[in-house]
């Protein structure tokens, strides 16, 4: 089991504020760089004591772990940034967006024949954007279930802006507990396999709880609703287009 990753903290650097990180060994076979440095953009001068470059150096290394994690998983965010594209394309056509591979199943020949027929007559069968979109050319996101808080949180960030880093802490804290009850019953997966099996038995682990008077009924609905919560606002925002 991987040791649990330091606290980072600003090192100072010709003047200015560093996030001064090695790669841990974990990480090792997915970053061939020995030592990572990013500047906050802060004067040690401007900061002597390293306040305002505590919390940036804390961004840094956050996004910096996210990275990490991404390619560790094979996560490729340009590919869902091109996914996110298509869909919105699609529906700018009056179209819903399918994945070429689910095609077969989810249109009927006449569906797919119009979207040919589409291209043709707005003469854009040589646009690679505009054929991805009309003809399901990218592939839906992949997002693991233990990764949704990260993506709840980045989906709500503009809501999360005010809140120093010790209220983030705070705030992640019971979404983290309630998302970690739900990986260790059905495992860790991404979430497109999800089923409404996985669903119910995660409230019946709550409610078998509270009958056997371990936890109060507030708090096991306030712990489903974590769960749910990040999982529609993902599903939503991702147009992951999971029933």
């Amino acid at each position: 089991m991987p040791r649990p990753v330091e606290a980072a903290r600003p090192h100072e650097v010709n003047g200015f504020w560093f996030l001064v990180r090695r790669v841990p060994a974990e990480f090792a076979t997915y970053d061939t760089r020995k030592l990572v440095r990013q500047s906050t953009g802060i004067r040690s001068v401007d900061d002597p004591r390293a306040v305002r470059a505590g919390e940036v150096v804390t961004k840094l290394h956050a996004e910096l772990i996210r990275y990490w994690k991404d390619k560790r998983r094979g996560r490729d965010r340009d590919g869902e940034a091109r996914y996110e594209q298509a869909c919105n394309r699609a529906r700018s056509l009056g179209l819903n967006y399918v994945p070429a591979a689910d095609a077969a199943v989810n249109l009927t020949l006449d569906d797919i024949l119009r979207r040919f027929e589409i291209l043709t007559r707005r003469g854009t069968a040589d646009s690679a954007s505009e054929v991805s979109a009309v003809l399901g050319g990218a592939s839906a996101p992949l997002v693991m279930l233990d990764d949704m808080v990260d993506e709840f949180e980045e989906i709500i960030r503009a809501s999360l802006r005010s809140k120093s880093i010790r209220q983030r802490k705070k705030w992640r804290q019971p979404k983290e507990t309630a998302l970690s009850v739900f990986v260790d019953l059905v495992g860790n997966r991404p979430i497109t396999l999800l089923t409404r099996a996985d669903a119910l038995r995660l409230r019946s682990h709550w409610q078998d709880r509270v009958v056997a008077g371990e936890v109060q009924i507030g708090t096991a609905n306030k712990c489903f609703c974590h769960v749910s919560t990040m999982f529609r606002a993902i599903n939503e925002s991702k147009q992951l287009k999971i029933v």
